[in-house]
């Protein structure tokens, strides 16, 4: 009888306690977010303020709208919108050819 009863403890001790876990329970695992998953993207504001027309354009990302426009932030949600081109002054880059002579007598 003594050695049913340290056989049952030996069972309950090593294979039975381990599986069941302990006694204050499992921490809950919340996995994060990774850094190179973008979930959204950023869109830039835009620059000038968008006409009824414009407004009815809606979109999320650049590749929604037609070739040339972009998908920005504005008053009245995400719209397609050509974006201003930087102006550029044409400035002739090239030295000058002409050559400033003097000749005294």
């Amino acid at each position: 009888m003594k050695w049913l009863v340290l056989q049952l403890l030996t069972l309950y001790c090593l294979v039975i306690t381990p599986v069941t876990g302990s006694l204050r329970g499992k921490p809950i695992y919340i996995p994060e977010r990774r850094d190179f998953i973008v979930s959204k993207p950023i869109l830039r504001d835009c620059e000038k303020i968008p006409n009824i027309h414009e407004c009815r354009r809606y979109c999320n990302f650049d590749i929604e709208c037609n070739a040339g426009d972009y998908c920005c932030s504005s008053s009245c949600g995400n719209v397609c919108m050509k974006i201003a081109e930087p102006e550029t002054s044409i400035e002739n880059d090239n030295p000058s050819t002409t050559v400033a002579t003097m000749s005294f007598p």
